[in-house]
C-alpha cells in the first residue's frame, strides 16, 4: 500500500506536532526546575499577550473588513471601466 500525498503530509504534520509538544513540556519542566517564580511569570506574560492580541484583533477586524469592501468595489469599478467593448 502506497501513501498518497495527503497521507504522507499527515504523517509529517503529526511528527512535528508530537515533537513540538514534547519540547514545550520539557521547556516548562526545565523552567520550573530552574526558577518557579520566573516560570510562572513567563507563562503569565504569554497568557496576557494572547489576551491583548485577541482584544486588539476584536477592534481591528471590522476595519479590515470595511477596507476590503472598499477595495473590492473599487476594483470592480476599474474592471468595468477598462473593459474594451467588442463589436
Amino acid at each position: 500500500m502506497t501513501l498518497t500525498f495527503w497521507d504522507n503530509r499527515l504523517v509529517r504534520v503529526m511528527g512535528t506536532l508530537i515533537t513540538s509538544s514534547i519540547l514545550l513540556v520539557a521547556a516548562i519542566i526545565m523552567m520550573f526546575y530552574s526558577n518557579v517564580t520566573m516560570a510562572f511569570t513567563a507563562i503569565g506574560s504569554v497568557l496576557i499577550g494572547f489576551v491583548l492580541v485577541a482584544f486588539i484583533m476584536s477592534f481591528s477586524q471590522p476595519l479590515f473588513n470595511a477596507n476590503k469592501k472598499i477595495w473590492l468595489t473599487l476594483m470592480g469599478t476599474l474592471k468595468k471601466s477598462t473593459q474594451v467593448k467588442q463589436l
